[in-house]
């Protein structure tokens, strides 16, 4: 659905397209990927909150600081 939005908010020949939804479509994956790995270290901080230790807690942010980093 995204795609169709963008798509149709964008005037591109078909030589045009034929250039940008490739790299579209990996800036999507990056992207996708980039969003799971959030979600994964948000889920893990929440599951670990109560008893964080020091060490996890250090990780965690490295951790936020790497995915930002992408």
């Amino acid at each position: 659905m995204k795609k169709q939005i963008i798509a149709a908010n964008m005037d591109l020949t078909d030589s045009e397209a034929e250039k940008f939804w490739p790299v579209y479509d990996q800036y999507a994956a990056e992207l996708a990927s980039i969003n799971d790995m959030k979600f994964a270290l948000i889920k893990e901080y929440a599951q670990n909150y109560s008893n964080m230790t020091d060490e996890q807690a250090v990780a965690y942010i490295k951790g936020q600081a790497e995915v930002d980093e992408l």
